[in-house]
């Protein structure tokens, strides 16, 4: 008897003990494309996203992300009469944007090795246009501008645990962000909005401690 309550008082021990050891924290990186779907991006192709992220769970339902991403992309190339000379002058555009966003993620545990979730966040994103204008007989122009604008997202997604320590993941999400710049590339300078709304999917590789 005493033996059978010494072993159950270190089967005990010792799940108390791995409980207090699981991982809450974790840190990684991701990866995949941004889709845009506004407007004002019409025609421009999907670019890279990625980030390196952050996270704490606050409770067995309910986790916090910060992150630090990057997505970008290229538009189509057109024509622009100059305002002075006259000339047609033909002009690629790139958009990047550098997100520092934070995430409220209500998780779904699906046994010990995966889990679901959905979250919804703000952050700032800094932006930069530029464009390359050339024509013939003149020397080639790079012009852009940049701005900071407040955005939204949410998020959907999956974990896949490897273990006690590596994570995989896969996730969408959507954001919506209009920065204005006080001069939109082009021959002709005028201020607008300019919405960048769009879709990222990523997968998602992690480290837990």
């Amino acid at each position: 008897m005493k033996i059978l309550l010494a072993m159950i008082c270190v089967a005990l021990m010792a799940t108390a003990a791995g409980a207090a050891e699981a991982p809450v924290n974790w840190i990684g990186v991701s990866g995949g494309v941004y889709s845009p779907q506004s407007s004002d991006v019409d025609g421009y192709d999907a670019g890279f996203a990625g980030s390196v992220f952050v996270g704490h769970r606050l409770s067995p339902r309910f986790a916090a992300e910060i992150a630090a991403g990057r997505f970008s992309l290229e538009g189509p190339s057109g024509e622009y009469i100059g305002q002075i000379s006259g000339d047609v002058w033909n002009g690629t555009f790139d958009i990047t944007a550098v997100p520092l966003t934070a995430t409220l993620l209500r998780v779904f545990p699906r046994g010990e090795t995966s889990e679901l979730f959905v979250g919804a966040g703000v952050g700032a994103y800094l932006t930069t246009i530029d464009a390359l204008f050339t024509s013939d007989g003149h020397p080639d122009q790079s012009v852009g501008d940049s701005a900071t604008a407040l955005g939204v997202h949410g998020r959907v997604g999956g974990h896949w645990f490897l273990g006690e320590k590596w994570g995989l993941g896969v996730e969408a999400q959507y954001v919506s962000v209009t920065p204005q710049y006080a001069k939109v590339i082009g021959v002709t300078e005028y201020s607008r909005d300019f919405g960048l709304d769009g879709f990222t999917a990523q997968g998602r590789l992690f480290l837990r401690f």
